[in-house]
């Protein structure tokens, strides 16, 4: 049973100052000068002689939305229980949710992010241990997504070697799209395949884009996986 009713909460008012009522075992109630009724559940995990505090997501309260009486105190209970077998339950959702929202804008934000857009970021925002990229490492990198010069003699240059996916969104970009640049390259030149495959696997690493079955990937199986060295052959 809690310690107190629901009408006895409802009789406390908002002072000048907040304050908090214990109104059970490890839960108690946060009272805001504007009126803003704030559950915390107080807990110890097993282990540690730290007690440790959470608030709620929910508002005390009867009306939608809010944790009424019953459903907090079994809240606040959970929480304990989990806590004395060791389990640290708020915490692990903290990071969840933490995890989820940084997930979510990655998302949003590679949802209009091009590869040719995603590498000229890198470059510009990329750093070493004391300095940026050189200033030809950084032309040869932006090199990559350029469609081919014509010279003054009409003579037409080839495209750079990422330009066939420069427009692609990170987001739509597939392993099969990986291959096929990287395949095309091996017909003109290894060496190059292996560089612009290096740029490309730094640079989706640098955005944490994770591509289904990435042929970059360092968990991908052999048999799939691109190797970048110079003289060895290619799966």
């Amino acid at each position: 049973m809690p310690l107190l009713t629901v009408r006895a909460i409802d009789a406390q008012k908002p002072r000048a100052r907040p304050y908090k009522l214990t109104i059970d075992r490890g839960l108690q109630l946060r009272i805001a000068p504007d009126g803003v009724r704030t559950l915390l559940v107080r807990y110890t995990v097993k282990g540690s002689e730290v007690e440790r505090q959470y608030r709620l997501s929910q508002e005390y309260g009867e009306g939608p939305g809010q944790l009424k009486l019953a459903a907090a105190c079994a809240e606040a209970a959970r929480i304990r229980a989990l806590a004395r077998d060791g389990v640290d339950w708020p915490a692990q959702e903290e990071a969840r949710l933490w995890a989820e929202a940084t997930a979510r804008e990655q998302a949003d934000r590679q949802d209009g992010l091009t590869v040719a857009k995603a590498l000229r970021e890198y470059v510009e925002k990329k750093r070493r241990a004391k300095d940026g990229l050189k200033a030809r490492t950084k032309a040869d990198y932006l090199a990559m997504i350029e469609p081919g010069r014509r010279s003054k003699t009409g003579k037409q240059f080839a495209d750079g070697e990422l330009y066939p996916i420069a427009e692609k969104l990170l987001s739509k970009l597939t392993a099969d799209d990986i291959r096929g640049v990287h395949t095309a390259l091996m017909k003109i030149s290894q060496r190059q395949a292996v560089y612009a495959m290096q740029v490309l696997r730094a640079m989706l690493r640098w955005h944490g884009v994770v591509v289904p079955g990435n042929p970059l990937g360092r968990d991908t199986a052999g048999r799939d996986r691109i190797v970048l060295r110079i003289g060895v052959l290619t799966a």
